[in-house]
């Protein structure tokens, strides 16, 4: 795989900064925009040894339930909202899994990620620890 290559990939799982995670002999691609599940026309625009970056070409020819419109003009040029184009409910459920898979590896063992406070859908993409493992009306 080398710059500028056109493949169709399925993305299998979300990033860090929820961008689809597709898989291309064995070699992880990251897809800013693409949801788990969606295939689409991905141009390759940046390797390196172990991973690779890509830009759809084309829209997913069957989006994702997830899937919704951004609601903002300047999404994705301004790059302040990464998950404008996924739905509230799966950005939470997104966010939890990536709290859930920091805790084995810190000192926090015995936490689960359990719920969020529920904030509201201008805000869905921030969540922080405090509103994780804090209750309800906690004071952080």
């Amino acid at each position: 795989m080398k710059k500028n290559d056109c493949l169709n990939l399925t993305a299998d799982n979300l990033g860090a900064d929820l961008e689809g995670i597709c898989r291309h002999e064995g070699l992880p691609v990251f897809v800013p925009g693409l949801l788990p599940g969606e295939e689409t026309l991905v141009r390759i625009v940046k390797t390196e040894k172990r991973y690779a970056f890509g830009r759809m070409e084309t829209p997913p020819a069957v989006p994702s339930p997830d899937r919704r419109e951004p609601g903002c003009l300047a999404y994705p040029r301004c790059g302040g909202c990464s998950g404008r184009h996924m739905s509230y409910n799966a950005t939470l459920s997104a966010k939890r899994q990536q709290v859930e898979d920091c805790l084995p590896s810190s000192a926090w063992k015995n936490l689960s990620a359990t719920g969020t406070r529920h904030l509201c859908p201008a805000r869905a993409a921030r969540i922080s620890p405090s509103s994780v493992f804090m209750p309800r009306g906690a004071i952080p």
